[in-house]
């Protein structure tokens, strides 16, 4: 049906969003997957968020929202509306904020939420570090993000210094100044 709007009607950009009956984005809900890096059937429950937006005018800003802490089965719902305000086409950043015992913390995930039949939103210029943006994904709502944690850890081995070959057997002695 016409809507009567022709091209010479319309001066000004218009910008029409699905929104339901109480003017909030619907179905936006994403589940949060916290797994062992190294055992992705092991996974991490009391790890803790915060969600984080980006705006091209205000940069990152963080959610005024309560933290979000894995449950049983390393499960976080993010659900628009509830514990989380999520649009489509925006940067957000999950900062982990406390990891689980024995585990490092995650570097933040960025990512957002495409609208179909639109294009992507511009990529943020720095992330939460300031360093420069590298990545994100695209996540479909009522999709999972999995976001996988590593045990700290590091590899020592010793060389000639003259064929730089390794050498096997070699004792190692450790010591804290903690």
């Amino acid at each position: 049906k016409s809507l009567g709007i022709t091209s010479e009607t319309v001066e000004k950009n218009v910008y029409i969003q699905e929104v339901d009956g109480s003017s909030s984005v619907k179905n936006l809900e994403i589940t949060l997957l916290k797994v062992d890096g190294n055992d992705m059937t092991v996974r991490l429950d009391g790890v803790t968020f915060e969600l984080w937006t980006y705006s091209k005018e205000e940069g990152w800003r963080k959610q005024d929202k309560d933290p979000l802490t894995t449950k049983e089965g390393g499960k976080i719902q993010l659900i628009n509306g509830q514990n989380v305000s999520v649009d489509y086409n925006i940067w957000y950043a999950l900062k982990e904020t406390e990891a689980k015992e024995g585990y490092l913390p995650t570097e933040p995930v960025y990512f957002y939420i495409p609208k179909t039949g639109t294009a992507s939103p511009e990529k943020p210029q720095t992330g939460l570090d300031s360093k420069p943006f590298t990545e994100g994904q695209c996540i479909s709502a009522e999709g999972e993000l999995r976001i996988n944690n590593v045990t700290p850890g590091f590899t020592l081995e010793k060389r000639d210094a003259d064929t730089d070959q390794a050498i096997y057997d070699a004792g190692f002695t450790l010591y804290s100044d903690a």
